[in-house]
């Protein structure tokens, strides 16, 4: 089984959603689930795909801009082409949604079937 945990907060961000993102991938790959990670970058000392604790991370890089903050959905369109591209490459069996804008960016691929 292979789960993609889709959030847009995740360490080194600092807060609730942050925590529980990575405490769910540690935890799936602990238990042998093959778990990779959707998640904003955060500069270029973020870019390491092992940071998710054992879970692979797949950074978007222009998630979480100053300037992108400022446009109304900016984050959760952009964020839909990342998952559409992180879907078909890692073809996994879940996808997880952690935050509101991954919950809407996911609401925004009617053509794909989630669980």
């Amino acid at each position: 089984m292979k789960v993609l945990i889709y959030t847009h907060e995740f360490p080194p961000f600092l807060g609730g959603l942050a925590t529980t993102s990575v405490k769910l991938a540690r935890g799936l790959y602990d238990s042998g689930i093959d778990t990779v990670v959707l998640a904003p970058g955060y500069g270029r000392s973020h870019d390491d795909p092992r940071d998710g604790d054992g879970a692979r991370v797949l950074r978007m890089p222009r998630i979480g801009g100053k300037l992108l903050g400022a446009l109304p959905f900016a984050d959760v369109l952009l964020g839909r082409e990342y998952l559409k591209k992180a879907v078909a490459e890692e073809r996994p069996d879940v996808v997880l949604f952690i935050t509101e804008e991954a919950e809407a960016a996911g609401g925004l691929l009617p053509s794909y079937s989630f669980a």
